[in-house]
């Protein structure tokens, strides 16, 4: 049925529900209110109010542009639609009845556009010509607020054709591009401008956000311009996940039936078409979700009962999804995105739909989620902006930015140039006075093929320190040799001093010339001035370094880069990970005993520091879900429900 470019694997799994053939609205990055006096026309394919300005100087040029990008005429094809509109079939640009050019702000003889019942095709070029309300309402991207009623549709009412001359045309293209340049550059603000040295600098990463991004259906293209580069592979990912297919296909079939709701329930009741029928829905999305055990398609159906049952098929399957979020987020915070309260209730849905239509500029990428209208711009612009507006709405605060900050590519790149200028690199970790699950986010955080240059990772451990630095060689792709140093003196350790024969060691005896040093002791001041032909790297923690061994370290002009600048985002997947096997061994003392009592003593063992509200969450989740099973030598034991 379509032509559009399918993924490779299985087409009918891998499908992506919006790739389809006709012009989408160009999703918003910011947005901005309705401004200035207007004229109301209705569209006379929708019947939708819509407000053109008597003058262009009064118009939000805010409308239907990604923001801080150049205006052109391809995305002049692409603007939202009026409230509740059905989206026009794919043209390049305006139609090409009365040829007047507009480029470059060249204007001559006036053209009057003429309202239309059918959109036409055109040429690229932005030429004046004939074309529908629809197309008026797309191409100026001016849409009123109160466009839409809340309850109901608006009745049919005609009205005569409005003039509209290119010159006025070209001063809102005008408009529209300064104005757009300004909320971009307030959501890059966002990100951290202090003027630090490059090592310290840090950006906010956008993983969760295009998790979020793809479960509520924006199309491919979209996000791929926007999150693709933050997140390698992880589209690749999500299409290969039936649940975060399931409801990605939900989502976006109850989206196209909120923007096209008009057009589509009188295709059913007139037409007799189905929805698999329409061209705002792709039939390879029902089969898949048919086959899937998800029959969306109904005999003698309108769109007012379709939009109710698939709103009832996201409520009772979002949990499927839970497992794409870190436990650190509150899960039923993500839910209520999808989950609408009472949707089978009679009004419910018409309700959201109305004001859907009516403010859609105010949703991410025009795209319905489940959302308090606000003038909050591009709520999936980074993570740190929407966990901070998702806590906000339910009267709560996110306050752990770690989970959210990442080194930037300046400290990177500068990491990177270390390791390329040496001849054989490898990691020494005091692992006394080093936090293992801080190495682990730089290790994550770094590019594997850059760090295949290292030879191993050394650690340096003391007998009494935590048995989770067992965990790291299964968490990254070096080699990790373990070196634990016994005590003669239970008040003195000697894990410094290894340190420094192990480093010379390795300069002698196996040719390394650099290493990268994860320690936030000075002790190691000692090795790096006894041995300077060796070339130092040094990565340590902000808030046990002290000043004076960074001041020593700028002086000799020796990198160094705290840890604490890596993104401890996927920090709590591996922490879960080393709690179930600490769990796992309590098992056989567990029975009769506090399971918070329990909790707390595993996240003791592990030295694994969180709020006590965290370990309550793994306490209700893991602990007090414990159930019996038959083990493979048939006897009875215990299992973490995961």
């Amino acid at each position: 049925m379509m032509n559009e470019e399918r993924f490779e694997q299985n087409p009918a799994v891998y499908h992506d529900p919006d790739t389809l053939n006709h012009t989408y609205a160009e999703e918003n990055r910011r947005d901005g209110d309705t401004a200035g006096s207007s004229e109301t026309f209705y569209s006379p394919e929708t019947d939708e109010a819509c407000e053109i300005p008597k003058n262009p100087e009064d118009a939000d040029p805010g409308y239907g542009f990604v923001s801080g990008q150049d205006f052109n005429n391809e995305q002049m094809a692409d603007i939202g639609d009026c409230p509740g509109s059905e989206e026009p079939p794919e043209t390049d640009g305006l139609s090409s009845g009365s040829e007047q050019s507009l480029t470059n702000g060249e204007s001559s003889t006036e053209k009057q556009i003429l309202l239309s019942d059918e959109p036409t095709g055109g040429e690229s070029s932005m030429n004046a010509g004939t074309f529908s309300a629809d197309d008026a309402s797309e191409r100026t991207g001016l849409i009123s607020a109160d466009a839409a009623p809340e309850n109901a549709d608006p009745e049919p009412e005609e009205e005569e054709p409005f003039t509209l001359t290119s010159e006025d045309l070209h001063r809102l293209v005008e408009q529209m591009q300064q104005k757009n340049d300004v909320p971009r550059q307030e959501e890059e603000e966002e990100e951290d401008q202090t003027d630090y040295p490059a090592e310290l600098k840090t950006v906010t990463t956008r993983s969760i956000v295009a998790a979020v991004a793809f479960l509520i259906g924006v199309r491919k293209q979209t996000w791929e311009d926007q999150y693709r580069e933050d997140n390698p592979g992880l589209l690749e990912n999500l299409m290969q996940d039936r649940d975060a297919l399931l409801i990605r296909y939900l989502s976006f079939i109850r989206s196209r039936l909120m923007r096209n709701f008009k057009s589509v329930d009188e295709a059913i009741r007139f037409d007799l078409k189905n929805l698999d029928q329409s061209k705002h829905f792709d039939e390879v999305d029902f089969k898949q979700l048919a086959a899937w055990g998800f029959p969306v398609l109904k005999a003698n159906y309108t769109a007012t009962r379709y939009l109710t049952d698939v709103s009832r098929l996201i409520n009772e399957n979002i949990y499927r999804v839970q497992h794409l979020f870190p436990d650190w987020i509150k899960w039923e915070y993500i839910r209520d995105l999808f989950f609408i309260k009472n949707a089978e209730k009679p009004g419910v849905m018409q309700t959201e739909r109305s004001r859907f239509s009516a403010n859609r500029q105010l949703y991410p990428y025009g795209t319905y989620l489940h959302w308090k209208i606000a003038e909050d711009g591009n709520i999936l612009y980074n993570d740190g902006k929407f966990l901070k507006l998702l806590y906000e709405r339910h009267k709560d605060r996110f306050s752990d930015r770690s989970k959210y900050t990442d080194a930037a590519a300046s400290a990177k790149n500068g990491i990177y140039d270390f390791i390329d200028r040496a001849t054989k690199v490898t990691m020494v970790v005091d692992c006394e006075n080093s936090d293992l699950f801080k190495l682990y986010s730089v290790l994550r955080g770094l590019d594997d093929g850059k760090l295949s240059k290292i030879d191993k990772i050394v650690l340096y451990d003391d007998e009494h320190t935590t048995e989770a630095w067992d965990w790291l060689e299964q968490l990254t792709h070096l080699t990790v040799e373990h070196i634990e140093v016994e005590r003669i003196v239970d008040r003195k350790s000697l894990v410094d001093i290894e340190i420094a024969v192990g480093v010379c060691q390795s300069y002698y005896e196996d040719h390394v010339d650099s290493v990268i040093l994860f320690s936030s002791d000075s002790d190691y001041w000692g090795l790096i001035t006894s041995l300077p032909q060796v070339n130092y790297l040094v990565m340590y923690e902000f808030d046990k370094c002290g000043q004076a061994i960074k001041d020593a370290l700028k002086e000799h002009e020796i990198y160094y880069c705290p840890m604490d600048n890596f993104c401890t985002w996927d920090v709590p997947t591996v922490q879960k990970l080393i709690l179930f096997r600490t769990l796992e061994r309590e098992f056989p003392y567990i029975i009769g005993r506090d399971p918070m009592e329990v909790t707390k003593e595993i996240y003791e063992k592990t030295r694994i520091f969180v709020s006590e509200e965290e370990q309550e969450r793994f306490c209700s989740r893991y602990v007090k879900t414990l159930r019996t099973k038959i083990m493979d030598d048939g006897t009875l034991g215990l299992e973490i429900q995961k």
